[in-house]
């Protein structure tokens, strides 16, 4: 028997490359999650349990901190009885497998981060766990968010992709500092300014939002504003400390204003930018991606032969031809010449541009 739980363990710590200063697991199968003696001994507080059958009792025997039980077939939560638990995902598991008593996550009071994305309908207001910093709610088909009032403590807030929230109630939660609130169907943002200490700010997916009281928020180094049918992005330029932009996906012709502010990603595909030159000012640029379709239109062609005069950074070449390895789908290779230093980067990673200017041609006729 001894010797069957010596090669047990010695398994399990290969397998794992467990030791002394791992305090991290992840177990793929459940017939593999035998014995917990082995992690108590090497101290592991961290424990990721994927695709399971069930949930096992014997996890009550440990002292993890950490528990995460994301896309698993558990069927309950009602048999955890982890006390000194602070990290706890049940996320994206499949409908109707757990019998999710929301009042079941009570117990665990030492909770900071609680994640239930992905349950239809849940009531949230059940959730009485002072301390808790950071709360995932996505795709739960909630409306109300009422409760969060009482999450006073709360600097990270997840609720993408619930639709037509009401988003009134964030005003009290005044120690936000990330909040995402992608494909909410939002509309305005008034209530968003008055969380001052924001950094991190999602809004993708919101069609025809308006972001003009977006301008206060002047600790913002983190802006998603993807695939939000925006035009004029004259705002931004107030956001100082702004790093970090998605604006893909919209119908952004003049990214001018952005020459305030000390961006160094930013992200435009798909849109119709003209201004390209603007990005020369930004000398301290890491990425920048323009994405265009493989067979451009005349409007593509033609904002893409600017390209021509305008003279990237380096790392920004660089960061590009990874990103595009092929190119397949950059306009650049419709271009019957190139400036320098782009043809210069491109045939040193052997990417050639290719010389289609009559394909160019039957593709504008045949737009006319």
């Amino acid at each position: 028997m001894q010797f069957q739980k010596d090669i047990y363990e010695k398994y399990m710590i290969n397998k794992y490359n467990i030791n002394n200063s791992n305090n991290c697991l992840t177990i793929y199968e459940d017939n593999e999650l035998q014995s917990m003696e082995f992690i108590n001994k090497f101290k592991v507080t961290q424990l990721s349990i994927e695709k399971c059958i069930k949930l096992i009792p014997k996890l009550n025997s440990l002292s993890i901190k950490q528990l995460s039980l994301e896309l698993c077939n558990v069927t309950s939560i009602e048999e955890l009885q982890l006390k000194n638990l602070e990290v706890l995902i049940l996320a994206e598991n499949p409908q109707n497998m757990i019998k999710f008593n929301i009042k079941n996550i009570c117990k665990f009071q030492q909770l900071k981060r609680l994640d239930i994305s992905g349950y239809n309908n849940i009531n949230a207001s059940c959730i009485q766990i002072e301390g808790l910093t950071t709360l995932k709610i996505c795709n739960c088909g909630i409306q109300s968010i009422k409760m969060l009032k009482t999450f006073k403590n709360l600097t990270e807030l997840a609720l993408n992709n619930n639709k037509n929230i009401d988003i009134a109630p964030l005003s009290d939660l005044l120690y936000l500092t990330k909040l995402d609130l992608g494909r909410c169907n939002i509309k305005n943002t008034f209530t968003i300014q008055k969380l001052v200490h924001l950094n991190e700010l999602s809004l993708y997916g919101n069609q025809s939002i308006e972001i003009t009281p977006l301008q206060f928020l002047k600790k913002i180094t983190v802006l998603s504003l993807d695939s939000c049918s925006l035009q004029n992005i004259d705002i931004l330029q107030n956001l100082v400390n702004l790093q970090v932009l998605y604006i893909a996906d919209n119908q952004i012709t003049y990214i001018q204003p952005l020459q305030k502010i000390p961006l160094i990603y930013l992200y435009t595909d798909n849109n119709m930018i003209i201004d390209l030159q603007t990005i020369e000012k930004h000398t301290n640029f890491e990425f920048y991606v323009i994405d265009c379709q493989q067979k451009p239109t005349q409007r593509q062609i033609s904002i893409a032969n600017k390209l021509r005069n305008v003279h990237l950074p380096i790392t920004v070449l660089k960061q590009m031809s990874q990103k595009y390895r092929k190119l397949k789908y950059n306009v650049c290779k419709y271009l019957d010449q190139i400036d320098c230093c782009l043809q210069q980067l491109f045939e040193e990673q052997e990417y050639f541009v290719e010389h289609v200017s009559a394909f160019m041609n039957q593709n504008i006729v045949g737009q006319q």
